[in-house]
């Protein structure tokens, strides 16, 4: 018997030997993961999640019959939370990013997996909605207009270009909001190094602690060793070993 605590997921794969291969990792790092059904196509996966419930959903992008998009777009109730398992390092990873829908990359990480399962876990499910719609938006029209970014109360969408800077704060990150009617900041639960690869070609990382909105500089001065002057006034360090290329990046803006 399943413990309260136990989520009953189902994996989509056209690839019987990945979804084997997924259950068992799963069987491994994720003992309270019970998978109750499998799928192998856009049609028996959409039967499957028409006629059941479950809190995870375990997806391969490419499938027989068509991919993850076709079978998102025929499904009504999208009351679960979404899980890429995929080979694809593409475009599309990044749209999943943003849209903080995890995904794993095959082969499969066990510690990845477990990762992404544990991420499930938090009271996101309000947000599923407006994740799913930011998702859709991001894929279809191959723009970062917006990102999902996950505290510790839920997920905040917001504009990438409303985004100030952010500064590490150990495992976790502070991103500084410049919205038209009020700056705020939010403690998200990615690092810096996660925040550099998902933001867009107009931020810069000035030193190993902070990721600027280049179109946010007021003034970049020279002087301690150089720093720059953001419209918040906050004051942002240069390392001295990303001078050159940060002067590189202001000249081709």
């Amino acid at each position: 018997m399943a413990s309260a605590l136990s989520k009953k997921a189902i994996v989509i794969d056209d690839e019987p030997s990945a979804r084997k291969n997924l259950i068992n990792i799963l069987s491994m790092v994720c003992p309270h993961v019970e998978v109750v059904q499998q799928a192998d196509s856009v049609k028996s996966a959409r039967a499957m999640l028409d006629s059941m419930q479950v809190e995870l959903v375990f997806l391969d992008i490419d499938l027989g019959d068509g991919n993850a998009f076709d079978l998102l777009d025929q499904i009504k109730e999208k009351n679960f939370d979404l899980i890429f398992v995929t080979g694809r390092n593409d475009f599309g990873i990044k749209a999943f990013q943003y849209s903080a829908l995890d995904y794993v990359l095959k082969p499969i990480d066990p510690e990845n997996l477990k990762r992404a399962v544990a991420k499930s876990s938090r009271n996101l499910e309000q947000f599923i909605d407006q994740r799913f719609q930011l998702l859709f938006e991001n894929y279809r029209h191959q723009r970062f207009q917006k990102i999902a970014l996950p505290f510790q109360d839920g997920v905040e969408i917001v504009a990438t270009s409303n985004i100030e800077y952010c500064e590490a704060k150990d495992n976790y990150c502070q991103i500084v909001l410049d919205a038209p009617d009020k700056q705020k900041s939010l403690l998200v639960s990615r690092n810096i190094g996660q925040m550099e690869e998902l933001m867009p070609g107009f931020f810069y990382r000035t030193h190993k602690s902070f990721l600027i909105n280049l179109h946010k500089i007021e003034r970049v001065l020279k002087i301690d060793g150089g720093y720059v002057v953001m419209e918040s006034k906050a004051e942002i360090p240069i390392a001295r070993r990303r001078k050159e290329h940060f002067y590189e990046r202001l000249a081709q803006l």
